[in-house]
């Protein structure tokens, strides 16, 4: 018998390819990545437009580093075809898998990019009715969706509030793509996961099943009645050894119902809990189905009691033989059931009637209230546009006074200086000709050269340098009118330089909106007429010529620390370099003016700029901006062609990311 071939071990993932080409649209075939949900140890989450019918998916990358782990979570997404027959409201879909670069993703149904962890209280506290019933109605959606998974033997071993996902008034379980999936006659696991605030003891043992996800969703529910966990620690191995050895806190606004059922679901031993999630439900006095009752209804009386109470009993608490619930004497129970059934149906049409009613109502009324605050808006810009020409008219007016003012005035200096001459004639002629020449010799005398002075009659005169016109500032609030942040919070342009900044969103950002190629073509159009200003090219900013100076808002910490760190760190790392650019554009107008304050004394200052541009570089695509460091140049003439360059790129910055519409809309035009 022939020896078996070994695996071969899976190709390595290349996040760096990853972090420069995800954004290019097509590079998950048919869909283009938009904005980033969120991320993990495990994983990283993306919202995607398919492009064929432009909606919203969610796909999660595999951020799977160790080959041993890579190996066995390639042969467990063989299983996605079990995950993907899974339909039920209150779960996230699974449509698609598939690689890229070496990295697994799935495509998931995109559910909102609100989680039950965003609703919960921040602050440890009792919540108030509302926001307890609304919680409790999230909640039990999740338990339904939880149970769907386990009528299928998948178990999901990872519940917590960020994996419920909340769009609208529906709740979904989410992040059950990975689950092991567990047959009746094997119930252990091969790979731990959880989150060790949620996780049921057995799991340090490695063992679990669907009663692991009864224990982590009594955790969720303790956290929603009592508004906090029920372990806490310094460290994570201290609150998985309270899970194991320790029992909860029970406060005292717990009814004894709501204690009976958390009871129940954090019981150490897995035989003691639920043994299914439809137990759970039911203890709650739910309906457990696809097609069950808001929580408003099982709360009025019409579904069940409150949390923990079991149904009310039938009116009388008498039954007849079959069951059913016995009425008076000689009444037939169907004809009784006929007048009910009839009297709901004809108050169900009032009330859907009612309910169109009010609906119509307060459309019109939402629709009125915001058709005056968008006139009361537009009339506010009108009125702020007004006044900002009239200060440009009132300005314009002032400086062209000004400059008469000085225009005259030199004009009668100059005519002062041609007429003394001849003043001074007039003025001697009664004293004689002798002292005429005297006094004429003396007055011509400044404008004639002594014999000993050299002449520039060959020569042409020396002009003065011309002055520089005033600089001009513009200074915006922190936000447009229409609510988007600015990249820089004031800038100062030269007057050389007046029209080639701009001072609002760019012409091609909103053609874009209607033609994208023509906005393509005005972009191409302005970078051509930058390079006639911006010194792109390290010979030209030798010169040192005066260019628009950017003032940063407050830096975000975090961005400030991942560019000091790239800059102090003994060799390029790749990961904070990533970082950077996912932060984009905020986190590269950080780097630009870090660049900026460089003044390469020493040769470590080189490195430091170089890594620098080289992030500028691979976040936009653009490499028309030189960077010169010869082996053979000294530090005079890296500073000296160098010096500017933190400039240019917050100039280029400034142009492609005034506002995050604009950044958006370069990354979708410029093709790197």
């Amino acid at each position: 018998m022939a020896d078996a071939q070994p695996t071969p071990n899976p190709p390595l993932p290349d996040w760096e390819a990853f972090y420069g080409d995800y954004r290019k649209p097509g590079y998950v075939p048919g869909f283009e990545i938009t904005t980033k949900l969120g991320g993990g140890a495990f994983g990283l989450v993306f919202r995607a437009r398919k492009e064929s019918i432009g909606k919203d998916y969610a796909i999660k990358f595999l951020k799977v580093e160790d080959a041993e782990v890579r190996r066995a979570v390639l042969s467990e997404l063989e299983q996605v075809k079990y995950f993907a027959q899974v339909d039920h409201p209150n779960l996230v879909q699974i449509e698609d898998r598939g690689e890229v670069d070496g990295i697994p993703f799935l495509v998931m149904q995109f559910a909102g990019s609100e989680t039950l962890r965003d609703r919960l209280p921040s602050e440890p506290g009792v919540p108030d009715a509302e926001r307890r019933d609304e919680l409790l109605r999230y909640f039990l959606q999740a338990c339904r969706g939880v149970a769907a998974l386990h009528e299928r033997s998948l178990v999901h071993f990872d519940l917590k509030p960020a994996n419920v996902f909340l769009k609208g008034p529906v709740a979904r379980v989410g992040d059950y793509g990975l689950s092991k999936l567990v047959t009746h006659s094997r119930g252990s696991l091969t790979m731990g996961r959880g989150t060790p605030y949620y996780m049921a003891p057995e799991m340090l043992q490695r063992r679990g099943d669907q009663r692991s996800d009864v224990y982590s969703l009594g955790v969720m529910l303790y956290e929603i009645l009592c508004g906090q966990l029920p372990f806490a620690g310094e460290s994570e191995w201290e609150v998985l050894r309270k899970h194991e050895k320790e029992d909860p806190a029970w406060p005292e606004h717990l009814s004894p119902s709501d204690r009976a059922v958390l009871q129940r679901c954090l019981q150490k031993d897995p035989a003691a809990r639920y043994q299914s999630v439809h137990d759970l439900i039911t203890a709650m006095g739910a309906p457990a189905g696809v097609a069950a009752a808001a929580w408003e209804d099982v709360q009025s009386g019409q579904g069940a009691g409150a949390a923990g109470s079991m149904p009310p009993p039938p009116p009388g608490g008498q039954q007849d033989s079959a069951g059913r619930p016995a009425g008076e004497a000689g009444e037939n129970p169907y004809d009784g059931l006929k007048n009910a059934s009839r009297e709901a149906y004809k108050h169900a049409r009032q009330i859907a009637r009612d309910a169109m009613a009010n609906a119509k109502v307060l459309s019109e009324k939402a629709t009125k209230t915001a058709r005056e605050v968008m006139g009361e808006t537009m009339r506010e810009t009108r009125k702020q546009h007004r006044h900002q020409f009239a200060e440009w008219r009132a300005k314009r007016a002032r400086r062209r006074a000004e400059q008469k003012a000085r225009r005259d005035a030199r004009m009668q200096q100059e005519g002062a200086r041609r007429r003394s001459p001849w003043l001074w004639l007039l003025l001697l002629v009664p004293f004689g000709a002798v002292g005429v020449l005297v006094v004429g010799f003396l007055a011509l005398a400044p404008q004639q050269p002594f014999a000993d002075a050299p002449t520039y009659a060959s020569s042409p005169v020396p002009t003065m340098p011309r002055r520089a016109g005033p600089a001009k500032v513009r200074t915006f609030p922190g936000k447009t009118a229409d609510g988007q942040s600015l990249l820089f919070e004031q800038w100062t342009v030269p007057s050389r330089l007046f029209g080639q900044v701009s001072e609002g969103e760019p012409v091609w950002v909103r053609t874009f909106r209607r033609n994208q190629k023509l906005a393509a073509q005005q972009l191409n159009e302005h970078w051509y007429r930058l390079r006639n200003k911006a010194p792109y090219k390290a010979s030209a900013r030798k010169r040192n010529k005066p260019l628009p100076e950017f003032q940063l808002f407050r830096p975000d910490p975090k961005h400030l620390n991942d560019v000091r760190q790239l800059m102090s760190a003994r060799q390029f790392e790749p990961e904070v370099a990533n970082r950077i650019i996912d932060g984009a554009p905020h986190s590269l107008a950080v780097a630009a003016h870090e660049l900026a304050k460089i003044h390469y004394r020493y040769p470590g200052d080189v490195e430091k700029a170089a890594r620098l541009h080289r992030v500028l570089v691979k976040a936009t695509g653009f490499d028309a901006i030189e960077f010169e460091n010869g082996p053979r140049m000294s530090l005079k003439s890296i500073r000296e062609r160098n010096q500017q360059l933190g400039d240019v790129w917050s100039w280029f910055l400034h142009e492609v990311a005034l506002t995050d519409e604009t950044w958006h809309t370069f990354v979708r035009l410029y093709d790197r």
